[in-house]
């Protein structure tokens, strides 16, 4: 399982083929553009990104490369037990198995399920796992979305996502 990343360096970093013999630079990710890391280790970072022409798709990063967890960015407050991310629009959650599951409004509070990973899908690297959800009250929606997903559509704008974090 991966995570959810974000480029919080404040400059550019170049994204390179998969291919590391090839090593050709194919985009880069803006500042406070968000993306998916599929894997990490020693040699590259792979992760899944919005390119120029705005398709979703695989790439490479240098391993040492400044990037940031979403979780390093959450929210905190003492109505809400953890830390959280925010929704600015419609959020859509699934089960492990990505079907869907249920709708939930603009406001919603999500907790991801730990705050110090924000793991994301495996088959859906776009998904956010979560521990809980929130109304922006800070009453908890429902005890049945404990390991569930929430789609974070970083593959349609990698900018402005409908779950964001202190990053703003």
């Amino acid at each position: 399982m991966g995570y959810l990343g974000i480029n919080m360096s404040g400059s550019s970093i170049p994204v390179y083929s998969t291919n590391i013999e090839d090593n050709t630079r194919i985009g880069s990710l803006g500042y406070k553009e968000r993306f998916a890391v599929t894997s990490s280790g020693p040699i590259a970072i792979v992760i899944k990104f919005v390119n120029s022409s705005g398709s979703w798709v695989d790439g490479r990063l240098d391993p040492d490369a400044d990037i940031s967890d979403w979780c390093e960015y959450l929210f905190r407050s003492s109505a809400i037990p953890a830390g959280y991310f925010r929704t600015d629009s419609t959020v859509r959650m699934y089960d492990s198995s990505g079907s869907f599951q249920a709708s939930y409004p603009a406001g919603t509070v999500v907790v991801p399920y730990t705050e110090s990973r924000s793991q994301n899908g495996t088959s859906h690297p776009y998904y956010l796992r979560i521990r809980a959800l929130y109304d922006r009250n800070g009453n908890q929606i429902s005890d049945d979305t404990y390991g569930m997903f929430i789609d974070c559509r970083i593959r349609y704008n990698s900018g402005n996502t409908p779950v964001y974090g202190n990053w703003n």
